[in-house]
Parts: structure tokens; sequence; C-alpha cells
């Protein structure tokens, strides 16, 4: 009885407050809006009883677990769901600059937010999702007890396994089997503002009380500033002077195939030099890779630093994908070749993927200025290139066109913005079906400034260094009594081995059969191709398929995945992740997930659906819940 009148009660406030909301409308939040304190129901689990099955998951799981949910502890309003849902009415202003347009927000008194405080006007790198911007930041001090699930519609938060600024829009409801959050304040305005805007800033986050005490003479110079800003994007990140000073008759020489650059973004291409191969001391190894250093102009830029590509104050340049071609031929030896396209790229990173990206949907591969003389003398070739919205980089599709490899052992290498290899192992095995390809290493922008050890490791692992690989060329007797002993004792073994039929030899071809089963994945009534990962959690997975085909009941989510639990936990390697359609990863050890969208948070890759396209991935998944059933067969 107790708590049905404390449930009437808080009924008649929200009732009253909806009222007075109703009289004092106002496209800004302020604290004449109604706000109601969550109660334990949100924590228990109990409350609405309509809910998704996401939703009921993450709801669920933090009542068992004890963890707090955005809902905890938070002052929300409830009568206008134009408007975000949480209320900080005392807190520090910010103003969140999307180019033009400028998000107002608050932030709370939170150890992380008021670190942030410290470091305004602080500058990050933002794209847009189906239910929020994010970005990767700096990491921030954070307390563990405001570690939570979800979020609420409007709120800033701070992801602390990326780490990311992240600002989220949408999805509330559907939120809290989402972890790892931290909130740090709320935007102000109608959310429709934000979103309203999609792709990619460089978001400068600043306090709302600088912004408005400058004087119009700073103003006036941040226009004027940002108005050369513009310029310089336009032409190719070159200052306006560098720009003005080229001519036709110096570096840009536009003819018939420069359009098929220009018309994905307003650049100037300018007519690539071909560089000469880098010739090692192993000759039957060649390490080839495309990377934005050496196909971007950057005469006349300034010093800068953006994904994949470092301008040095001296002009030299350096790629994340060079960088790892040139670890692996100093390991191997092997002679290093720069993949260039006939017309460069532009120095802006997200110009760059537009470009790629348009080039890529209408099939086109560039032509290239640089050719390899011999390919025929090599055996191996390690390929390194970058991922370009989450696909294989169109030069480097350019170059699998124009050689030949059958017969020989290629080794993918990807640089990445959290993608990995995306579908680009696929693409090399249908480019070169004759060749063994062998998934090599992915490294993100963020793992590359520690990833030497890693690369080095899996290329010793897989191959010899050209000094031992010289060494036993050159001591061809010393091979030989090597093969002699080998010979000798193989035979010795086969002497040693049972009689064909007898009960050792049924159970060695039992366990051989065993060995020799698949893990297959069924969508519906339909069977998938899945090249699944090589790692611990896909072992576990398979284990539990051995034990009995795995039934699992799939929700739809976010219009861009599938998502159910596998009823039990296995081993985790979680590590923030890009997907794309056709991915499937596990997310909080126990919850498998198949996109056939896109989406950026932490997970476990566990595999790639390699049998269908993203619009058939749509189909499969898009038009209501499934069920997937995954054996040992």
């Amino acid at each position: 009885m107790k708590k049905l009148n404390i449930l009437l009660i808080t009924a008649a406030f929200i009732f009253s407050a909806a009222a007075c909301g109703k009289q004092n409308a106002s496209p800004e939040m302020t604290a004449a809006q109604s706000a109601v304190e969550s109660t334990t129901e949100s924590k228990t689990g109990e409350g609405t009883a309509s809910k998704s099955a996401a939703q009921t998951s993450g709801r669920e799981k933090s009542g068992k677990t004890g963890k707090k949910v955005a809902r905890d502890g938070a002052v929300m309003q409830t009568d206008d769901p134009s408007m975000p849902t949480r209320v900080i009415e005392n807190g520090t202003k910010i103003n969140i600059h999307f180019g033009d347009t400028v998000i107002p927000g608050v932030l709370n008194d939170s150890e992380t937010a008021q670190a942030l405080i410290a470091k305004l006007p602080y500058t990050v790198h933002m794209n847009s999702y189906s239910h929020d911007f994010c970005g990767v930041t700096e990491e921030l001090p954070y307390n563990e007890e405001e570690v939570h699930w979800g979020w609420l519609n409007g709120d800033i938060d701070y992801a602390i396994d990326a780490p990311y600024f992240t600002i989220l829009h949408s999805d509330e409801d559907v939120s809290e089997r989402y972890d790892y959050q931290v909130n740090i304040g709320v935007i102000t305005c109608e959310l429709e503002k934000i979103r309203s805007l999609s792709g990619s800033y460089d978001v400068m986050i600043e306090l709302a009380e600088n912004a408005d005490s400058a004087p119009e003479e700073a103003k006036a110079d941040i226009k004027a500033a940002d108005a050369e800003t513009a310029e310089e994007e336009k032409n190719n990140g070159m200052t306006v002077a560098a720009a003005a000073a080229m001519t036709d008759s110096k570096a840009v020489l536009l003819s018939a195939g420069a359009e098929n650059y220009t018309k994905y973004t307003d650049y100037i291409p300018v007519k690539a030099t071909a560089a000469s191969i880098t010739k090692g001391s192993n000759d039957k190894v060649l390490v080839a890779y495309f990377s934005r250093s050496g196909n971007t102009a950057v005469e006349g830029v300034d010093a800068v630093s953006s994904a994949s590509l470092a301008v040095n104050a001296d002009g030299t340049t350096l790629g994340n994908a060079e960088q790892m071609a040139r670890w692996i031929a100093e390991e191997t030896g092997g002679d290093l070749f720069l993949i260039q396209t006939e017309y460069t790229y532009p120095v802006d990173y997200d110009r760059t993927v537009k470009v790629g990206e348009g080039q890529d949907k209408d099939g086109y591969h560039p032509a290239l200025s640089s050719h390899v003389e011999n390919m025929a003398q090599y055996d191996t070739v390690y390929l390194v290139y970058p991922i370009w919205h989450y696909t294989l980089s169109v030069p480097t599709c350019a170059f699998l066109d124009e050689y030949d490899l059958s017969g020989k052992t290629i080794y993918a290498f990807a640089a990445n913005a959290g993608s990995r290899f995306a579908d680009s192992i696929a693409k090399i095995k249908a480019a070169e079906p004759a060749a063994e390809i062998i998934e090599g290493i992915a490294l993100s922008e963020r793992e590359i400034a520690g990833g030497k050890d890693t690369v080095l490791a899996f290329v010793r692992e897989h191959m010899p260094s050209a000094k031992e690989a010289a060494e036993v060329s050159a001591n061809g007797s010393a091979q030989s009594v090597v093969d002699e002993s080998a010979t000798e004792s193989a035979e010795k073994e086969a002497a040693k081995a049972p009689a064909a039929g007898s009960a050792t030899d049924s159970m060695t071809a039992n366990e051989t059969a065993e060995e020799n089963k698949e893990m297959k994945m069924m969508i519906g009534d339909t069977e998938v191709s899945v090249a699944w990962e090589g790692n611990a959690s896909v072992e576990a997975l398979k284990e539990l398929a051995a034990e009995g085909p795995l039934s699992v009941s799939m929700s739809m989510y976010g219009g861009f995945e599938q998502v159910g639990s596998l009823g039990t936990g296995i081993t985790r390697n979680d590590s923030q992740t890009t997907t794309q359609a056709g991915d499937i990863v596990l997310y909080s050890g126990n919850q498998i997930v198949i996109f056939y969208g896109s989406n950026s948070w932490a997970y476990t890759r566990l595999g790639h659906i390699t049998d269908r396209s993203a619009s058939e991935m749509a189909d499969l998944l898009g038009h209501g819940d499934v069920t997937v059933r995954i054996s040992m067969e």
C-alpha cells in the first residue's frame, strides 16, 4: 500500500508538471521544466511493462550484477521528448562547435568532466553514427562508482574503454546493454539539432562564457581564420598562397583520369612521379604497400598530423601503412615497393576516404604510376594497405588487378581506424584465387605507435629472417643431412604404427573426423559462409557447439544489428571496433551480435559472413527477429 501511494503521488506530480510544461514550452532547456528523480525500479529491472528484448536484457544484466544504469540518481524531464531527458541545473556551460552549428551544453561536477574543463578549449575528431556522435579523445580520470550502463537521450558521456567523447542523441530505451559509460553532462538544445548533422567533424569544445565575452574584433578574427581554413581545405590543404602559386606548367597536369578523383570532392590532384623500388637482401620477398605518404601532395602544406599520415616540419611524410611495411622489409630483407597512383589523393583524411569510397562504389581502380618489373622472382608478397570506408583501398585493388600472384604466398597487413581487416581478406582472395592468402596483423591508428613488436613477432613466426634464409640456401649439404635424418625418423615411426583396422587406428580415425568438423551457421533457414577468426573466443564457441547445436534467439537493435544471448559467458578480448555488414562479434562475453549495418564499440571479433553483400545482409536480418543456429559439422 505504501508503494502504491508513492506511485500515485509521483504520477500526480508528473501530470501537474506536464500541464505546466505545456504552458511554458520552450526550445531551450530551463530549470522550469519538470524533473523526476529516478526510482529504484530502473535498478532492479522492474518498471515498464513493454520492453524490447535488447532493453530487457540490459535491465536484467544491470539488476543481477548490481551495476548502475544511466537513470540511477538522474534528474530527468519527461514532458518533452524532443528535448534531452537529463536535467543538470547547476553546471559549467559549454558550446560544442560542429562547423557552423553550435550545440550548447552543460558539464557536471564529476571528476571526468572537471578534467575535460581544464583542457578547454579542446578539439576532437567526431563521426556520426545511428545514435550518437563520438570520437577518440585523451584518457581522462574517472570514478569507478560513476561507471554505468546505457544513456539518456542528450547525454554527453565519456566511454572509458576506448576512450571516447560521445554525444548520445537517440535510442535511450534500448541502450542499457552498453556499458563502460561515465556521464559528464548533457546538451541543452532540441535533440533534432544534433540528429540533423551527419558525417565527420573536427569538433571544438569551449566554455560558453568565453565565447559570449569574446570581443567583436576577436570574433571577426575567428571568422576570417575559419574562411582561410575552408579555402585551404578546398585546395587540398595547401595555404592560399601556395595554391595560387601552382600553375599548369608545374605540378598540376589535369587530363583524362583526374576527373575520377575530383568528382568526389573539390581539391587539386597532382600528377605523381613514380618512386623506384628499394632493393633488399632477400630477392624472393616483396613488401608492397600503399600509403598516403607517397600518394599525397604535401608541397606548401603546413606541418600536420592526421589519421594515417604525419607531415613533418621538414616536409617528409610517414603513413601508418608505410611504417608497417618498413618494419617488415627490415626484418625480412625483402624489396620495398610503394604502390603509387597516377594522381595524388587529398591531404585531408576524410576527403581521401570520400574519394576512395566514390571510386570503390563506381568500380574505378586508378591507374598506377609505379610498377614491379619482375614479379615472377618473388615467392612471398607482404601486402600492406589501409582500410578505406570499411573496405580494401582501391589503389591496392589496382595493384592486385595488375599482377597474377598465382602460387605465391601473400601476407596481408592492414592499417585501419578500428575496422581491422574489414572485407579486405575476402577481396584479396577473390582477386588472387590461386595464391595462398594469410591474414597477418591489423593495427589501428591508436595501436601503430606500439605495434612494432606485434608485427615483427608475426613475421618471425611465419618466415625465417633473411639471414637465416641465406644460411639455409648456402648450406646445401647441411640441408641434405637434415632431410635424410627426417626421412629416417619418419620410417621408424611408420614401423611403430599400429596395423590398419586396429582399435587404435579406429580411435585415430574418429579423432581425425572430429578435428575435420567445421563450425557452421544458419540464420533462420539460410546457411551462410563464415570466415571465423582464429582466437580463443571462437575456440570457446566451437566447444559449446560441439556439445550440441546452439540455438540463439536474436532481436533487432538500432537498425543495424541483431543481438542474442549465448546463455553463458565465454572468454573475451574486447577492443574498440567499427563493424560492417556481415561482421559477427561477441559483446560483453555472453551475447552474439550479427551486423547488417555499422556500429563502433568495444567487441571481440568472431568472424565475417563472406557470401552476402551489405544489401543481402539487410534483407536477411532487417525485417524482424531471427533464430541463429551454430553447429559443428
